[in-house]
């Protein structure tokens, strides 16, 4: 997930995934968790991200920018298929004023939904999807600086093939939205380095806190609220347990969603750390982290 300084980032992208529901304004899934929505019919949906991350301990800072490109594309009602690209940018600033880092393309990711169950109700729905994919090593993994080959937790890329794995749940009614998903990544080791495991699990709550504003039926303005957390194993590097690293920590994550007529969403949400017990390199923990994009079907 993007919270770590360990390469996790790929976690949060396939996060990021899930498109518009249906082709009337009415919610949209999480904005940083997992949602169960795959388009109805035989269409093609784009989401694009900006994500800005801040962890920091004393002096020691690392900023990330990441800029995921999604599309994804239904063969049939209930099966998408589809494709995540990120640009990512790392910056350690260290304590005596050194700074490391590198940019690139990071690591593509392919994977699939299928929802295998949905009923709908007199005023809303219940449905629940699967997901599985792969994250695949085309970002670079073995980039230097002035002072060396630069650590994994700045390379754009990880070098490894890791499995992805999820379900997720969702309720909807007239004006709420209710969600909660769970997501895990199995990492595999590549340069001598392996990442930990990692699991992701999300609670989210939806408003419909405008309806039909300020355009009857082609726009409206949702409310969320998300609770957001990360459990991680130890890394290893050459077989060897590092201690520094695995563990478990939550954000709270506000945020506003605004659909532009029945097809295209923006939306933004910021999270904040309720507890910091992901462990890293320098001690770094989350101070921030600021999401912003938009969603679309066609």
């Amino acid at each position: 997930m993007a919270r770590g300084a360990g390469g996790e980032w790929v976690a949060y992208v396939l996060w990021l995934v899930f498109v518009l529901m249906g082709t009337q304004p009415s919610f949209a899934d999480p904005i940083v968790g997992v949602g169960p929505t795959t388009i109805f019919s035989t269409a093609t949906a784009v989401r694009g991200l900006g994500v800005y991350t801040r962890l920091s301990q004393g002096e020691n800072r690392l900023t990330m920018w990441q800029a995921p490109l999604l599309a994804l594309y239904s063969p049939r009602r209930d099966l998408n298929v589809a494709v995540s690209l990120p640009y990512v940018s790392k910056e350690l600033t260290l304590e005596d004023g050194r700074r490391r880092g590198a940019e690139g393309l990071g690591d593509l990711s392919l994977f699939a939904l299928y929802r295998f169950f949905r009923q709908d109700r007199p005023l809303g729905t219940v449905e629940a999807t699967l997901l599985g994919g792969l994250k695949l090593p085309t970002g670079a993994s073995a980039r230097s600086d002035a002072q060396g080959l630069l650590p994994p937790a700045l390379q754009p890329g990880t070098g490894s093939v890791d499995g992805l794995v999820g379900l997720t749940l969702g309720s909807i009614s007239r004006r709420w939205g209710l969600y909660l998903g769970t997501l895990g990544k199995l990492n595999t080791e590549a340069g001598g380095f392996k990442a930990g495991d990692t699991v992701s699990y999300n609670l989210a709550v939806q408003y419909q806190l405008f309806p039909d504003w300020p355009t009857p039926e082609l726009s409206q303005l949702n409310l969320s609220l998300e609770l957001v957390g990360i459990t991680a194993t130890r890394d290893t590097v050459l077989g060897s347990t590092v201690l520094e690293s695995g563990g478990s920590e939550f954000f709270l994550a506000p945020g506003l969603q605004y659909f532009l007529g029945p097809r295209w969403i923006v939306e933004t949400a910021v999270e904040i750390p309720i507890s910091r017990g992901l462990e890293r390199p320098l001690g770094l923990k989350p101070d921030v982290i600021v999401i912003w994009g938009f969603r679309g079907v066609f």
